[in-house]
């Protein structure tokens, strides 16, 4: 009987011993430069320009913008943008996806088909949160996502 006992023993210990070793199948190290940014965002400043170049305040209208990056540098989000009379396009709330690039201390989104759809979409990583500003026009374009999870 004991030595039944001590062949299950040491049938079970090999067994879970293979099943927690190293089998060279674990996942490669992420990007250091997805790591240092991946998360979820959320804009504390919106500013787009509307008709007629009048800037248009999306959160104070009651719109959002959300961002998750991920470490596989994809990343998805969602605009609700409220139907406001200085924007002709009527309200919408879109969901996107696409990918984004690290380099430095800068951040571009790419192929989400959102705000300016070309390749020249780039944020600055400053402490936590990601910040783009431009002129379209008279109007800025102001945009601030802060980082609330990682």
């Amino acid at each position: 009987m004991k030595s039944k006992l001590k062949i299950m023993l040491i049938v079970v210990t090999a067994l879970l011993t293979a099943y927690c070793s190293d089998n060279g199948t674990d996942p490669p190290e992420p990007d250091p430069d997805a790591v240092r940014v991946a998360g979820s965002y959320e804009a504390t400043t919106f500013i787009i320009p509307g008709d007629n170049d009048i800037p248009i305040n999306v959160l104070e209208i009651g719109g959002l913008f959300e961002v998750e990056l991920l470490l596989d540098f994809s990343l998805k989000g969602r605009w609700l943008m409220p139907e406001n009379q200085n924007f002709q396009q009527g309200g919408f709330d879109e969901m996107f996806e696409g990918t984004y690039n690290v380099k430095d201390d800068s951040l571009q989104f790419i192929d989400t088909g959102i705000l300016v759809p070309d390749s020249d979409f780039f944020f600055e990583i400053k402490d936590g949160k990601l910040e783009f500003s431009s002129i379209q026009g008279i109007a800025p374009i102001k945009i601030s996502l802060e980082k609330y999870t990682n």
